[in-house]
């Protein structure tokens, strides 16, 4: 499947391509948003289905066009 975004190891470098500094206020709020967005599903995946992701590194986060989470590689989870 196709994922329309960027991974989180390449967020910055888009943001700049945007013209987005990453030490402005915008940045702040996209950093906020995703840590909120990263938290829950994260907490969802384990808390109500039992699975986790145990490979969550920034190459394997993508950061969608319309701004929510995606995971790739679930090569590395549980089921618990």
């Amino acid at each position: 499947d196709y994922l329309p975004g960027v991974p989180l190891s390449r967020a910055a470098d888009e943001m700049k391509k945007r013209g987005i500094d990453p030490g402005s206020p915008e940045a702040r709020l996209f950093g906020e948003k995703l840590l909120r967005s990263l938290t829950d599903v994260f907490s969802r995946s384990i808390l109500e289905s039992g699975f986790f992701h145990a490979d969550p590194h920034p190459g394997n986060i993508f950061v969608l066009d319309d701004g929510s989470v995606g995971l790739i590689d679930f090569g590395q989870g549980k089921q618990i």
